[in-house]
């Protein structure tokens, strides 16, 4: 047994050797684009809660200050 599992799942899945490299290089985008995608999802969050918590603290120091 020379060949790894995932070397014979591939050439069993797709004997035609073009179409499986364009199915890994498929795959291996759409990985990297969801994980640009959560991590700009994270930091939009990050941002809008940092955003939420300043704009709550300014408004303590105006009600402690002005009033």
């Amino acid at each position: 047994m020379n060949e790894s599992f995932v070397v014979t799942a591939i050439k069993t899945f797709f004997p035609n050797s073009p179409l499986a490299m364009f199915y890994i290089l498929l795959s291996l985008v759409a990985g990297w684009m969801y994980k640009q995608f959560r991590t700009y999802l994270i930091n939009n969050q990050k941002s809008t809660t940092g955003k939420k918590w300043g704009n709550a603290e300014i408004g303590k120091r105006m009600k402690y200050k002005y009033f």
